[in-house]
């Protein structure tokens, strides 16, 4: 029992990071097509609190499930800060783990999407 939920919980933390990161990119695209920023900045962005814009984010927001908050901001925001979602009001948060290991393997993947998409 423990393995899945374990399982589960990391599923959930990847999805949200790649919903950040697809959300940034799309976000970029639209206010600048021909930016030069490489796979290292727009992971960095999507890692960066969506609050305060200043620390890492590490928090899942509940209901809406957007990764987009730090320690202290999760803490006191009251409503999502992503505009277009539908869910804003927050109930609470999650904290995630994401370990080097597992940044280093998703910095590959984007290098690959963005090397196939461009």
């Amino acid at each position: 029992m423990k393995t899945s939920l374990y399982t589960c919980i990391i599923t959930l933390c990847w999805i949200a990071f790649a919903s950040a990161f697809q959300e940034t990119h799309t976000k970029q695209q639209e206010i600048s097509p021909d930016s030069d920023l490489t796979a290292e900045q727009k992971m960095q962005e999507a890692l960066t609190c969506k609050i305060c814009k200043k620390r890492n984010v590490i928090h899942v927001l509940i209901p809406c499930g957007h990764f987009v908050a730090c320690d202290q901001c999760a803490e006191t925001t009251k409503e999502c800060p992503i505009e277009r979602c539908i869910k804003r009001k927050v109930s609470g948060y999650i904290k995630t783990i994401l370990e080097d290991s597992a940044k280093e393997s998703f910095k590959k993947h984007i290098n690959n999407t963005l090397t196939y998409s461009d």
